[in-house]
C-alpha cells in the first residue's frame, strides 16, 4: 500500500507473523544493513574518520543500534557504543548482537564516557528506546538526550526517535519530557503516524522506511483496533503520488459554469483580508466564479479588491428562520433565498462570533450546497450548542437541493416526486487549528496535540464531517473513520492568513466537482506543497515573513503542474 502509515499494533502484527517466519536475527540483520547504509550516505558529507556512536537501550531496537554499528566497524568506519545499562539485554536477539560484540573484543561505554565520546563529533545511531515505549524516558536516558541535542551532532533513530509516541506524534509523558531529535530516522517495516504530525513531524527529521522483507503492505492485511471502525490501524500519508488523476486539464469548449460557484461568507469589520483570501484560494483551484458576502453589507457596498476584480460580492437577503425550525426542506429554502445559490460555501473566515455571526452559520448550515467551516464559524458552533446539534443533523439527513450541487457524494435522485431532492447530504468539512478544536471537542490543545489523529478522527465522527486538523503534519479524518496525514507544508504557513487560503481551497475544489474527501486531502496538500515551493526561493530560505497573499499564486501553480502530469 502506497504511502501506507500503520500503527503500533498493526506493525506488531507484521512483525510477529515476520520472526515465526524468518531465521534467526534475520529481521535484526536487515534492520541493522539498513541503518549502516543510511549512516554511510551521511558520513559522506562529513568530515573524514568521523566516528559513530550506537546508544545501545535494553531492547531490540538497542541491538539493532549495536549490530549497526558493528557492520560499519567492519566496513573501516570507527565505530563505538554506549550501552544505557551494564547488562545484556533479555531480548534473545540483541543479547546475541552483545555477546558477539564483547567478543569481537570490543567495549561497551557507559553513561559516564558519553561527555567524551561526544566531544569527538560522532554520528549518532539512537537506539535507546522504541515504538514499545509506554513512560517517559528513564532519568539516565533523558540526560543522554539532553546531552546529544547540546552536541549539535547528527543523529539516526532507529525506528523512532527515543521518547516519540509513534502513534500519536507526541512525545511520551508529561509536558516537558525529553525525546530525541533525530537528523533521519529508519523505521522499521512500515511507516507511522508519529513520525510525520505534532512534535513528531519536527523529531523524526528525513524519514527512511525499510520494510525488513516483509513485502508489500496490502489493504486488509492487518487487524482494526478493538472496537475501532474498519482499517483504523492504517492510514495514508499524502503526497505527490496520492492524486494521479485527481485533476485533469481542461477540455476545449470549457466555460466557468462547469467549474462552480463559491460564496465566502465572511469578512467583519476589521477581519475583511480573510475573506478575500479565502475568496483567492477559491480561484486558485479553478472555481468558474467566486463571490464574497459580508453579514454587515446587505448591499453592494461590501468592497471591492482592486487588484482583484474579477471577485465579486453578493448582497444578503435577511435569513429568516422557518417557524419551528424543524423542516430541513423548509430551511433550505429560506438559505437560498438569504445566501442565494451556490456550489459550495466557505464560511467563518473574519466571520466574527457575535450574535449575527452566528445567524449567518446557521443559514450556512442549512444551505445545500457542500460546506467548508473554518475560524470564527467553528469558534460560534463550539459556543452554541444548537449550532452543534444542527451540524450533526446536516450530515445525517435528506437536504432539499434547489441548487445544482456537483459534489460527488450528493446523488440526485427523483424522490417522493420532485426531481430536486437528493438521496444523500450535502457534504460538510470542518478545518480547525489545534485551538480550535479543543473547543469543539471541549478539551484543551494540549490534549489535541498529544494525539492529533484521534482528535482528528474524534471530531470527524461526532460531527458526521470531514475534517482536516491543521498543524505540523495536518490530519485529515472521515466520517467513517478514515484518516490520513499530509506529507507537504511547513513553519513557512506559520503566518496569519494561511488558513483562510486553504479553506478557500477547499471551497474552490468541491465547487468544481471534487468529491468531499479528496477535496480536503488535495487542499491540503497542495497549499503545503505552495508553501515548501516558496521556501525554497532565495527570499524564504528561512521560511521566515511569507504574506498569506502570494499563496495562491502558489497553489495555482501547483495545481496546474498536476493536472499537467496527467494528460
Amino acid at each position: 500500500m502506497r504511502g501506507a502509515l500503520l500503527t503500533t499494533s498493526a506493525i506488531r502484527d507484521i512483525e510477529h507473523r515476520a520472526l515465526a517466519s524468518s531465521g534467526e536475527g534475520a529481521l535484526m540483520r536487515r534492520a541493522a544493513e539498513a541503518l549502516a547504509g543510511v549512516c554511510e550516505r551521511l558520513l559522506r558529507d562529513l568530515p573524514a574518520r568521523t566516528p559513530v556512536l550506537a546508544l545501545v537501550g535494553p531492547g531490540n531496537n538497542g541491538g539493532d543500534a549495536l549490530l549497526a554499528a558493528a557492520i560499519l566497524s567492519q566496513r573501516g568506519h570507527l565505530a563505538q557504543a554506549l550501552a544505557l545499562q551494564p547488562d545484556p539485554p533479555a531480548a534473545a536477539d540483541a543479547a546475541r548482537v552483545w555477546r558477539d560484540w564483547c567478543g569481537a573484543g570490543r567495549t561497551l561505554a557507559g553513561v559516564a564516557d558519553l561527555d567524551v565520546l561526544l566531544a569527538q563529533g560522532p554520528l549518532v545511531i539512537d537506539g535507546l528506546f522504541g515504538i514499545g515505549l509506554t513512560r517517559p524516558l528513564p532519568d539516565a536516558a533523558a540526560a543522554i538526550v539532553r546531552r546529544v541535542a547540546q552536541a549539535g551532532v547528527p543523529v539516526v533513530a532507529v525506528d523512532v526517535p527515543s521518547g516519540l509516541d509513534a502513534d500519536r506524534g507526541s512525545v511520551v509523558g508529561p509536558d516537558g519530557a525529553g525525546a530525541m531529535r533525530a537528523t533521519v530516522t529508519v523505521t522499521m517495516i512500515a511507516d507511522k503516524p508519529g513520525l510525520h504530525t505534532g512534535a513528531g513531524a519536527a523529531l523524526a527529521g528525513e524519514v527512511v522506511v525499510a520494510d525488513l522483507g516483509t513485502g508489500p503492505l496490502e489493504a486488509g492485511s492487518t487487524p482494526a483496533a478493538p472496537g475501532g471502525t474498519a482499517r483504523c490501524g492504517i492510514g495514508t500519508l499524502l503526497g505527490a503520488n496520492a492524486f494521479g488523476g485527481w485533476i485533469a486539464t481542461r477540455a476545449r469548449d470549457s466555460h466557468k459554469g462547469r467549474f462552480g460557484d463559491v460564496l465566502v461568507l465572511g469578512g467583519a469589520p476589521g477581519m475583511r483580508g480573510a475573506s478575500w483570501l479565502a475568496a483567492l484560494g477559491a480561484q486558485a483551484v479553478g472555481a468558474g466564479r467566486v463571490r464574497v458576502a459580508r453579514p454587515d453589507s446587505p448591499g453592494d457596498g461590501a468592497g471591492l479588491d482592486a487588484l482583484h476584480p474579477e471577485l465579486m460580492t453578493r448582497r444578503l437577503a435577511a435569513w429568516a428562520v422557518p417557524p419551528g425550525n424543524t423542516d430541513a426542506a423548509r430551511r433550505a429554502d429560506a438559505a437560498i433565498c438569504a445566501l442565494g445559490s451556490a456550489d459550495a460555501i466557505v464560511a467563518g473566515c473574519g466571520l466574527g462570533i457575535d450574535e449575527t455571526a452566528r445567524a449567518w452559520v446557521d443559514a450556512a448550515l442549512a444551505h445545500p450546497a457542500p460546506l467548508v467551516l473554518d475560524a470564527d464559524a467553528l469558534n460560534v458552533i463550539a459556543a452554541d450548542p444548537g449550532l452543534r446539534a444542527t451540524v450533526v443533523l446536516r450530515a445525517t439527513v435528506v437536504l432539499r437541493a434547489a441548487v445544482a450541487v456537483r459534489a460527488a457524494v450528493t446523488v440526485r435522485a427523483p424522490t417522493d416526486g420532485d426531481p430536486m431532492r437528493t438521496a444523500a447530504p450535502s457534504p460538510t468539512i470542518l478545518t480547525p487549528h489545534p485551538l480550535e478544536a479543543a473547543r469543539l471537542l471541549g478539551s484543551s490543545t494540549a490534549e489535541v496535540q498529544r494525539d492529533r489523529v484521534d482528535a482528528a478522527r474524534t471530531l470527524a465522527r461526532l460531527f458526521g464531517a470531514f475534517v482536516a486538523l491543521k498543524g505540523a503534519g495536518t490530519v485529515i479524518a472521515h466520517p467513517d473513520g478514515e484518516w490520513a496525514i499530509n506529507g507537504s507544508g511547513g513553519p513557512i504557513l506559520a503566518t496569519a492568513g494561511t488558513g483562510d487560503v486553504l479553506a478557500g481551497t477547499i471551497g474552490g475544489l468541491l465547487a468544481s466537482g471534487v468529491p468531499a474527501a479528496r477535496a480536503a486531502a488535495l487542499g491540503v496538500w497542495l497549499h503545503g506543497e505552495a508553501g515548501d515551493a516558496l521556501a525554497r526561493e532565495p527570499g524564504y530560505t528561512a521560511s521566515i515573513g511569507l504574506p498569506a497573499g502570494e499563496l495562491p499564486a502558489a497553489i495555482r501553480a501547483r495545481i496546474n503542474r498536476l493536472a499537467a502530469a496527467r494528460s
